[in-house]
């Protein structure tokens, strides 16, 4: 919860909101279905908090150094799971329209890059193990060219979600419109209202 306006305004803990949102999560049938295997998105889960953390607290105090850990984490997260990107991106606007005096300056937009930039060098370890220890389906990345195809995930196809015989199937809109037809399920019944009610609460302050 939010009180007050701008910089002033600050967040406060809510118990009730705490367990409430902790509730949602773990009993989500999405989330039960995705820690019985081996998968990216419980670390692209980790890595979303971290940067709604972050957020919150720049929003509380605009210091350049929580930027900088975001840009970071932004990176590293990314090199997990691509999809991170459709979250990172609006935060990113965010902070640098609230906060364009203090972050648009040549040197840390600098800062900023940079940071991203070692979020993301983990990647540049693909070539020396692609060169020595081709990783299965990874393709050969111990080239720049399967590097690049790896990169953009061209043996899937860029955006679609999986690879395989009924991959058609999962290409990226009929995909995102399924994800809405079982939003109401996934979220228990109750996402969608609260996500409307967290969208038009605001407006009547």
């Amino acid at each position: 919860t939010k009180l007050g306006g701008g910089v002033e305004g600050k967040w406060v803990g809510s118990i009730f909101a705490g367990f409430f949102a902790g509730g949602m999560f773990a009993l989500s049938p999405l989330i039960w279905l995705y820690s019985l295997q081996a998968e990216v998105f419980a670390l692209n889960d980790l890595f979303s908090s971290l940067l709604v953390y972050f957020a919150v607290r720049f929003n509380e105090t605009r210091t350049p150094f929580l930027a900088y850990t975001g840009a970071f984490l932004i990176g590293f997260g990314l090199t997990n799971q691509h999809t991170l990107i459709f979250f990172a991106l609006p935060i990113v606007i965010w902070a640098l329209s609230v906060a364009h005096k203090t972050l648009l300056t040549p040197q840390r937009m600098g800062i900023l890059i940079a940071c991203g930039l070692i979020g993301l060098s983990p990647y540049l370890l693909l070539f020396p193990l692609g060169t020595y220890r081709p990783l299965g389906s990874w393709g050969q990345t111990g080239t720049l060219a399967g590097f690049w195809k790896h990169l953009l995930r061209k043996e899937y196809g860029t955006f679609a979600l999986y690879s395989g015989q009924d991959g058609q199937a999962a290409q990226l809109i009929p995909a995102t419109f399924r994800y809405f037809k079982h939003l109401t399920t996934d979220s228990l019944y109750v996402g969608i209202p609260l996500l409307l009610f967290g969208l038009f609460d605001p407006l009547k302050n």
